[in-house]
């Protein structure tokens, strides 16, 4: 999974913001509260849906959205 950084001292909205102009589709989130409970939060910026589920779940989530977001699309058209 590729990570971005963002510009240090946005606001969590300015780098959500952020992720959905560079057309990120899934951001994950890792605060406190989940790290506590072993989760991530995961949310679809297509959607807007959010979830908060094991990292596993999350590789798969992510996985099974972006071959779906993806089906049929030319990758290289040579």
């Amino acid at each position: 999974m590729a990570k971005t950084k963002t510009p240090s001292g946005l606001s969590m909205k300015h780098k959500i913001g952020y992720a959905d102009k560079l057309g990120i589709p899934f951001v994950i989130f890792l605060g406190e509260d989940e790290i506590n409970a072993g989760v991530v939060a995961v949310k679809d910026m297509e959607s807007g849906e959010q979830v908060k589920i094991s990292l596993d779940e999350a590789a798969k989530l992510i996985h099974d959205g972006l071959a779906k977001k993806n089906a049929g699309k030319v990758i290289c058209d040579k």
